[in-house]
């Protein structure tokens, strides 16, 4: 076997960090699979695996698009690139801190409700949206404890004229019902089945002191599925406080839409007000979570 020592492109590195988040480099021999997946001269040694799993966000913030490839491809969807750097421009301008899931969520919901692209068409893997940052000008860079500290300040400040039941959270959480198990018992290795993507979306409040917890809100793909009969009806009175009460919604991909968002904060404001509360709710960034008008009893 040659003794040469085995050069990686940054492409083949990037692979490398995929296949460690999907989890396939824990075998028995990841050097092996390495060697045979890049037909290297030999196994890829341990250590050079490690050291490419520790430079992970150095990779990620100066990968260059001239790797092995004889030309760079222009994107198939440059709208998407697009949207990619207003999202990131507007969080910056918002002082807000954004990772690569945030962004990779971001740009899906878009390609799917936007542009009308076809689930699937394209792969928003952790190699994808290195590109997208090189040709729109962004890095990963390492942020500064005092600037947070400032923003956790502020936000502080807001709260001060809340007690703890008047200040609330709401978030939203996806239930994949359909899902097989990712792990069985088996005398024998058995083969994998494909991941359902069907599911619901639920959209979660309570308050800080754990008094409060409102309704549940249900979001589904289709407008009568079969199972329901009798369609439960969103009465102001019940907005936030009837127990066991569901309200239920629907939309193209199941996901929360600006609507639907914005008609239960008009629904809460009222509810809050016929109570004579005044509430502060913490939402994150989600273009969804930004309403067209100033609710009187709600600060978002």
């Amino acid at each position: 076997m040659s003794n040469k020592r085995v050069r990686l492109t940054v492409d083949q590195k990037i692979q490398i960090l995929v296949e460690n988040l999907k989890g396939k480099l824990d075998t028995v021999e990841p050097g092996k699979c390495a060697m045979e997946k890049f037909a290297l001269s030999k196994p890829l040694a341990q250590q050079t695996i490690s050291k490419i799993i520790s430079s992970a966000d150095e990779l990620y913030s100066n990968i260059s698009l001239k790797t092995s490839r004889k030309s760079a491809k222009s994107p198939k969807h440059p709208q998407l690139d697009a949207e990619v750097k207003k999202y990131v421009e507007d969080m910056n301008n918002l002082n807000q801190h954004i990772n690569r899931e945030s962004v990779i969520k971001y740009v899906r919901m878009v390609a799917l409700t936007k542009y009308k692209i076809p689930q699937g068409e394209i792969n928003f893997s952790d190699g994808w949206l290195p590109l997208v940052f090189k040709r729109i000008g962004v890095k990963s860079r390492l942020t500064h404890g005092e600037s947070t500290s400032e923003q956790l300040k502020k936000i502080a400040e807001l709260l001060r004229p809340y007690n703890s039941q008047n200040i609330l959270n709401f978030d939203e959480t996806g239930l994949y019902y359909n899902r097989p198990l990712r792990r069985t018992i088996n005398s024998q290795p058995v083969g994998g089945m494909k991941n359902s993507k069907e599911h619901l979306t639920f959209g979660l409040l309570c308050n800080a002191d754990g008094s409060y917890r409102g309704h549940p809100i249900v979001i589904v793909k289709h407008k009568y599925p079969t199972g329901y009969k009798d369609y439960p009806k969103l009465h102001a009175m019940t907005a936030i406080g009837k127990p066991h009460y569901i309200e239920y919604h629907c939309s193209p991909n199941a996901w929360m839409k600006k609507e639907i968002f914005e008609g239960y904060v008009k629904r809460l404001d009222r509810a809050f007000g016929r109570e004579k509360r005044k509430v502060a709710i913490l939402l994150d960034n989600a273009f969804v979570h930004k309403v067209g008008y100033q609710p009187e009893n709600i600060l978002l």
